[in-house]
């Protein structure tokens, strides 16, 4: 309302209506009578659902099946914010899965009318984000990370899963052991009285006998300061018989049917150095103890396993892909590993390795020797190379982290999610990717006939295989599924088998660093022991991290009093800023065009006054027009910012609802009394306030809201024209 204007008008219709009822020339219900009866000659009828209202109420139903009880992250965006700045943040919430990972939330948020794709991220407590687009149907969206409850899994999706094996023993079934076993420091000697013999125990399968020990323990502990060795192939024991003649043997021999019958504990503080053959003997090393190789030969059913806390090194000097320190050679024979192992070179024939999850190993070398050879990692592995018998074999089996500096030569690579496999070189047929899963090297090498990709992760997710140089010597490349592929250096065959057909639109080719990929590193320092599964991470050239959310804000455009012929909107414009799920809202005057002292204030934070709109700006003088383009001579001043108010909201809170419970009271002309409300409308009529989003410009100061806006009219006529904005003549707005 230009109070100047509004007396001018009001004093003519006064004279010609000759109308001696209006007395008071400031008569508020009198010009909003006159406004409402203008604005069907300036703008048509109004559709009956029209609320002039450009948000609405989306409900997002959102669910979680991941890590047990941990806590995630729900946001949701106008855009994607892995690669639009001008993504806003519209809602948030947070969740703790329970013992089965399972977790689902829903919330309601406001949202552009018409707006059909929303996107929705998962953050975990590293900030490692997974990003899934939505479209809206209904008035809701659904967003699902990991494998719901009620969702049966597809066969893709256990093709090829990683094994998994519990460790052989409990580390109270190892303490028990311990407190069982024979203490070898107690002697070694062992006697037979049914005969002359007397000898010292220089074999594993004697273990029973010592010093006339009737309980016949099978297990021999190695406690600090023992230094003798046992021999460790066994086929049999010795037993101790329960009843013997004078001349009868005091023991007989036992054959060995099942593994794990000889156990040999390292305890903590001890150290056992071993080398030869090992066949039939459970070789355990507790927490802190230490076991020294000196060049070993893994035969049946032989298991050397390293609880967590337990450590193993390599003393052999000189081992190399020929001259193996560990020599794995039979099906039945095992490596477990949940401690940590600095060996030399190991040679894997048809027996089973597996790094546990809390496992760490640095390894000089690991040889595939046939295709049947299979390495397992759901810890850390940090190995030099791994090479075939004169080329490709076997497979890796990567759950976690595996660096390589030199190279990988492998038949099959199956990673699960959430993974880095970080290699210079390397070279496979076939590899299996989940979601998030990272193949990083400076050098790709696939296939010796068709290279095949296969994506079997979640639907939502993604992974991505990023070298600075990728070749295929054969040519034919098979891709199936959401894979990412980043290479700076290509052969022509490989980028034609690419994009023949195998990848879907969102994915393919790009230079190393552009696709749409982030996984968040978690730096806990240089060691592998310290690094988190994912390695480096990936991090997409030019991304915003997520503290650079920009939260929607939403624009109020107010006519005051309503002077007749004006509809310029810009009497009052104030934007209010708001994520769902927060409880506080932030409100900023951004332009004061009237000259009437005017109180923005809100129902929902208790009819809360958060203050009169110049003063807000700054300035007393409530004639002063701001940022509405009037020159400094004609009372105006433009470039001005406005204070920002807090206001405690509840968590529910919404723009879309009566317009977020915004309202105007005016002072009359006395400046005594609130003369004026001004408030939202309901569907269908004339409004003086509007809810725009907040990159609308209003019109400079008498310029008709439809000379700016020539479609503005279009819109009053029909809710669902939500696009009116767009259309807009740059020279009459601010």
């Amino acid at each position: 309302m230009k109070r100047n204007f509004f007396l001018l008008a009001g004093l003519i219709s006064f004279l010609c209506a000759c109308d001696n009822s209006h007395d008071d020339m400031y008569d508020a219900e009198w010009v909003r009578e006159q406004y409402e009866n203008q604005w069907k000659m300036n703008f048509g009828d109004i559709d009956p659902n029209q609320n002039f209202n450009m948000a609405t109420q989306v409900k997002a139903n959102l669910t979680i099946v991941e890590d047990a009880l941990s806590e995630y992250t729900f946001k949701i965006y106008t855009a994607n914010p892995l690669y639009n700045d001008d993504a806003l943040l519209m809602a948030k919430t947070t969740v703790t899965t329970d013992a089965d990972g399972y977790a689902e939330t829903s919330l309601t948020f406001d949202a552009l009318v018409g707006q059909e794709n929303y996107y929705v991220v998962r953050m975990d407590d590293h900030n490692r984000r997974l990003l899934k687009s939505i479209k809206v149907s209904n008035g809701s969206i659904d967003a699902s990370f990991g494998v719901v409850k009620t969702q049966a899994r597809s066969r893709a999706m256990e093709t090829g899963a990683l094994p998994t094996m519990d460790a052989p023993y409990t580390v109270a079934q190892v303490n028990q052991f311990i407190a069982e076993g024979y203490d070898l420091s107690n002697g070694i000697e062992y006697t037979n009285y049914g005969r002359p013999d007397y000898g010292i125990i220089n074999h594993m399968q004697q273990i029973a006998c010592p010093n006339n020990n009737t309980t016949g323990s099978l297990i021999g502990v190695v406690k600090p300061g023992f230094t003798s060795s046992l021999g460790l192939e066994c086929t049999s024991y010795l037993k101790v018989k329960s009843q013997y003649g004078q001349y009868d043997d005091r023991y007989e021999s036992v054959s060995i049917t099942e593994q794990g019958t000889l156990k040999l504990v390292i305890t903590n503080g001890a150290v056992y150095r071993i080398s030869g053959q090992i066949k039939n003997v459970d070789v355990i090393v507790a927490s802190g103890g230490t076991l020294e190789l000196n060049g070993i030969y893994m035969a049946d059913n032989a298991r050397i396993i390293v609880m967590h806390g337990g450590n193993v090194v390599d003393r052999k000097e000189g081992a190399n892909e020929w001259n193996y320190g560990i020599d794995h050679n039979a099906k039945s024979a095992l490596i477990y590993n949940a401690g940590t192992c600095s060996i030399g070179w190991i040679g894997l024939n048809f027996a089973t390795f597996y790094n546990a999850p809390d496992g760490v190993m640095y390894v000089d070398g690991i040889k595939f020797t046939t295709s049947e050879s299979v390495l397992t990692n759901w810890g850390k592995i940090e190995v030099n190379r791994i090479t075939g018998n004169g080329g490709k074999q076997g497979t890796l089996n990567n759950g976690c982290l595996l660096r390589s500096q030199e190279k990988i030569e492998i038949i099959y690579l199956n990673q699960d999610g959430n993974t880095a496999l970080e290699c210079e070189h390397i070279k496979a047929n076939c590899i299996t990717l989940r979601e998030n899963s990272i193949l990083r090297a400076k050098h790709l090498e696939v296939g010796d006939g068709t290279a095949e990709f296969y994506y079997v992760g979640k639907s939502e997710s993604s992974a991505l295989v990023s070298a600075q140089k990728i070749t295929s010597p054969a040519g034919a490349v098979k891709v199936d599924g959401a894979i990412y592929f980043e290479a700076n250096e290509f052969n022509s065959d490989w980028v034609a088998g690419l994009f023949d057909g195998a990848v879907a639109d969102a994915y393919g080719v790009t230079k190393v660093g552009e696709s749409n990929f982030a996984i968040f590193p978690v730096y806990k320092g240089d060691e592998i022991a310290e690094s988190d599964c994912t390695g480096k991470g990936n991090i997409p050239n030019n991304y915003g991290p997520p503290e650079d959310d920009k939260a929607q804000t939403w624009r109020l455009a107010c006519e005051d009093l309503g002077s007749v012929g004006d509809y310029d909107f810009n009497d009052i414009v104030f934007d209010v800023t708001y994520v769902a799920g927060d409880d506080t809202a932030y409100v900023k005057p951004v332009a004061a065009g009237g000259t009437l002292r005017t109180h923005v204030c809100n129902r929902v934070a208790k009819n809360m006054i958060l203050g009169e709109i110049h003063e807000l700006f700054g300035f007393d003088d409530i004639t002063l027009m701001i940022n509405t383009g009037v020159a400094y001579d004609w009372n105006g001043r433009n470039g001005f910012e406005g204070k920002t108010i807090k206001m405690k909201v509840p968590t529910n809170y919404s723009v879309s609802e009566n317009m977020g419970g915004f309202y105007l009271l005016i002072e009359n002309g006395n400046n005594t009394i609130y003369d004026v409300q001004i408030e939202p409308k309901e569907s269908g009529n004339i409004p003086q306030m509007i809810c725009v989003p907040s990159d609308w410009r209003w019109p400079t100061e008498t310029i008709n809201i439809g000379t700016a806006y020539p479609e503005f009219g279009l819109w009053g006529q029909n809710y669902g024209n939500g696009t009116w904005y767009n259309t807009v003549e740059t020279e009459y707005v601010y």
